[in-house]
């Protein structure tokens, strides 16, 4: 039998819609095998599957591929199916995934990750399983050599394929778009707007900002983020740290872990002269809840994204938000809500500090407002939710 666990991080849900008012799956009710990478607690599809697990329509088992990260949080899932599958294991992984499903008997298996997702697909068509969906997560533009040719294979296996915008959808190769076809299908990731606002509080901002010895005048930025090349973190301290020249009354938290984390250290330590920048490492998803509803604006000047989570949960927490000029987060965080620079230019970065640095109070609410009402209008999870399970149903 498989290890299940139940993670560290696990927060009540506040369902609210009758749609979801029941956590005992009807008798016809569809069995979802939901299989994500790793089990941590910046998963977004763990996020989606725990929401989704509230419906009575669908059983889902939630399913890790390689198991826990060392050293990372695990999510707030419940009873999460670990396989802990080595990454080097090809053979191994498909007999696990094989014996998974044979055991589960579903009736649609939901993949998210390249490997993980091939091997798993593999084995649904094996066992005849009726409904393979496939997330797409990224653009494709920026895929490695391997994952541009396992895309191939797994866009074939695939009934529905989703994509997590349209820009996603739109970053797909000539030969990917022909081989998904009408398959693929745009469907915005959601964003659980209660658990955010829960802490929109000014006892929580005063905790906060005293915890990281943010003084009262000091405007606070917070970016969240994997400290990779993807999220163009060196620009940003680069950018930073130059207005900091200009005004001192800024400070920026970066949370977040990764392969780059000395490097981007060695950064810090020379271009930070007045000790603006701090890394506070990866957090659980509650603290970095926190952590947004305290700070008065929000970074991401990523190179690439698909979606980005991170941006619109701090525009759910009434941040503004400084990013980057690609076309991913223009169609997310929308014209009038973004205010965009050439991630590859610190001095803009600097301009874009500096020039949010000097809003007062009434100007600053006034962006907030904007940004919690796009994301609230278009990325509510109880929507991205029942647009999953409504392509669930499709097998019927």
């Amino acid at each position: 039998m498989f290890r299940k666990h139940q993670s560290v991080y696990n927060y009540p849900l506040n369902i609210s819609a009758i749609f979801f008012n029941g956590s005992t799956p009807m008798k016809d009710s569809l069995t979802v095998l939901y299989i994500t990478s790793e089990n941590t607690t910046t998963s977004i599809p763990l996020e989606l599957a725990t929401y989704m697990r509230k419906s009575d329509r669908i059983n889902l088992h939630i399913v890790s591929f390689y198991g826990a990260v060392p050293g990372e949080p695990l999510s707030f899932a419940k009873n999460v199916i670990d396989l802990n599958i080595p990454k080097s294991s090809i053979k191994g992984a498909f007999s696990k995934v094989n014996k998974l499903i044979k055991e589960t008997k579903p009736d649609i298996l939901h993949v998210h990750h390249n490997f993980s997702a091939l091997i798993a697909m593999l084995a649904a068509r094996y066992n005849k399983v009726k409904l393979v969906v496939k997330t797409e997560h990224n653009d494709h533009r920026f895929a490695k050599w391997h994952q541009k040719i396992l895309n191939i294979p797994i866009l074939s296996l695939a009934d529905i394929v989703i994509c997590n915008s349209v820009s996603t959808k739109d970053s797909f190769n000539s030969l990917e778009k022909l081989v998904a076809g009408k398959k693929a299908i745009p469907i915005y990731n959601g964003i659980n707007i209660n658990k955010i606002i829960a802490f929109s509080t000014d006892e929580n901002r005063r905790q906060l900002r005293e915890k990281y010895g943010v003084a009262p005048k000091e405007r606070l930025f917070v970016c969240a983020a994997r400290l990779i090349k993807q999220k163009n973190i060196e620009n940003l301290i680069k950018g930073f740290t130059a207005a900091s020249y200009e005004n001192q009354n800024i400070r920026l938290l970066i949370a977040g872990a990764g392969n780059l984390y000395e490097d981007l250290l060695a950064v810090k330590n020379s271009w930070d002269k007045f000790n603006k920048v701090q890394f506070l490492g990866i957090l659980p998803r509650e603290e970095v809840f926190k952590l947004i509803n305290a700070a008065d604006f929000f970074v991401m000047l990523s190179l690439w994204e698909g979606f980005c989570n991170a941006v619109v949960e701090a525009m759910v927490a009434k941040c503004p938000v400084v990013c980057s000029d690609i076309v991913t987060l223009r169609e997310v965080v929308g014209e009038e809500v973004g205010y965009f620079v050439h991630p590859k230019s610190p001095d803009e970065i600097k301009k874009a500090i500096l020039k949010f640095a000097s809003y007062d109070q009434i100007s600053i609410d006034a962006l907030g407002e904007k940004s919690f009402k796009r994301a609230a209008e278009l990325f509510d999870i109880e929507s991205t939710a029942k647009q999953y399970i409504d392509q669930y149903l499709k097998v019927r």
